[in-house]
């Protein structure tokens, strides 16, 4: 539990540095295990904490889920949800780095592809 409360207290400092500068970002959030349920309660109630100009702000979600089943369970409650960013899940973590790019370039944001390579490295652990 702690360390989700400390995902959270880092992004942040992340979020805000974004919205100081108005600029669009993308969550990627990857997980080795499965989140108990009080990982999930704090997890609703830091997301909760966004305010509407960071919503605004945040292009995506892209979630690493291995599963392909649970993939498609989560794609499907997140349609049922309104007022939420894209959400997109992915396999891998590489595959989220290259989901989150495309959605980047969708949007009109250029997205180099030395940048793309190191957001994929840092998730490797080439940092």
């Amino acid at each position: 539990m702690d360390d989700v409360r400390g995902m959270f207290d880092g992004f942040l400092a992340a979020r805000q540095r974004a919205k100081a500068e108005s600029v669009r970002w993308i969550l990627v959030a990857t997980s080795a295990e499965v989140p108990t349920a009080l990982e999930r309660r704090v997890l609703v109630e830091e997301g909760n904490k966004l305010s509407p100009e960071e919503h605004a702000l945040c292009a995506a979600c892209v979630l690493v889920i291995p599963n392909g089943f649970i993939r498609g369970v989560i794609a499907a409650l997140f349609w049922m949800i309104p007022h939420v960013s894209p959400l997109v899940a992915a396999p891998t973590t590489d595959a989220a780095v290259e989901t989150a790019v495309d959605r980047l370039r969708s949007i009109g944001i250029a997205c180099p592809a030395d940048r793309a390579a190191r957001a994929a490295g840092w998730f490797r652990g080439e940092r």
